[in-house]
C-alpha cells in the first residue's frame, strides 16, 4: 500500500532525488535520533511510566547533541567566514552561500505546521514567501554567521549587466507589498514580526 502511494506521488509529483542539507548532523546525531526513536517505540508497545521517563531523557539528550552540533558548525563557518572576508571574496561568498544553503527550504510541496500537505503552485509560492520573510526575521535578529554574510558589503565594483536579484531583494519587495518598509527593525519584535509572516500567506505572485 505504502509503495503504491509512492508511486503514484512520483508520477504526479515527479521524482526530486534528496539532498543533504545539514553538514552538521553527523552520525552522533543519528545515533541520538536513533535512540530516541527506539525509546518511542517501546512506549508505543508498552506505555509504562518507566518507558516514558526513559523516552524524556533521550529527546533531550537528542535535542542537546543536535544543538551542540549544529552550534559547533556554524563557530567553524563563522570562523572561515571572517578568515576569508577581508581578501578573499570569491571563497567568502562560497562560505557564506554554504550556510545560507543549509537552511534554503527546496521543495516541490511542502509540509505546513498544522500537517496540511501543499502541492499547488500558487499555495506553495504563498508559502515560500512566509518562509522566507520567517528566515529574514531570524537573520535579521542574529549576530552569528549568516547575519554577518547577509549584512556584508564588498568593496568591489558590480559586474556589468542586469544584476541578479538577491535574496533581499525579494524580502524587501515582499514586505512593501505588506506595507512594511523598516523590517529589520520590526523583525527585533518576533510578535509583530510574526503578525507580517502570518499576512504573507495572503499574497499573490511569484
Amino acid at each position: 500500500m505504502g509503495n503504491s502511494i509512492k508511486r503514484s506521488a512520483e508520477e504526479v509529483l515527479g521524482h526530486e532525488p534528496r539532498i543533504k542539507r545539514k553538514p552538521w548532523f553527523n552520525e552522533q546525531c543519528k545515533e541520538a535520533i536513533a535512540d530516541r526513536d527506539k525509546a518511542r517505540l517501546r512506549v508505543v508497545q508498552d506505555p509504562t511510566e518507566e518507558n516514558k521517563r526513559r523516552l524524556a531523557i533521550r529527546q533531550r539528550e537528542a535535542k542537546r547533541i543536535i544543538r551542540t552540533n549544529k552550534r559547533i558548525w556554524k563557530k567553524e563557518k563563522m570562523k572561515e567566514i571572517e578568515d576569508n572576508r577581508k581578501n578573499k571574496t570569491r571563497i567568502f561568498f562560497e562560505k557564506a552561500n554554504e550556510v545560507r544553503r543549509s537552511f534554503k527550504p527546496r521543495h516541490t510541496m511542502i509540509r505546513m505546521e498544522d500537517g496540511a500537505l501543499l502541492t499547488e503552485n500558487d499555495k506553495i509560492a504563498k508559502a515560500f514567501k512566509n518562509i522566507r520573510l520567517e528566515w529574514a526575521g531570524h537573520v535579521w535578529r542574529s549576530g552569528g554567521p549568516i547575519g554577518l554574510a547577509t549584512g556584508w558589503k564588498p568593496d568591489t565594483r558590480r559586474p556589468r549587466g542586469r544584476p541578479r536579484q538577491r535574496w533581499k531583494d525579494r524580502i524587501t519587495k515582499d514586505a512593501s507589498r505588506l506595507g512594511v518598509n523598516d523590517g529589520k527593525e520590526i523583525a527585533q519584535d518576533r510578535d509583530r514580526w510574526r503578525q507580517v509572516v502570518a499576512a504573507a500567506m495572503d499574497l499573490n505572485g511569484p
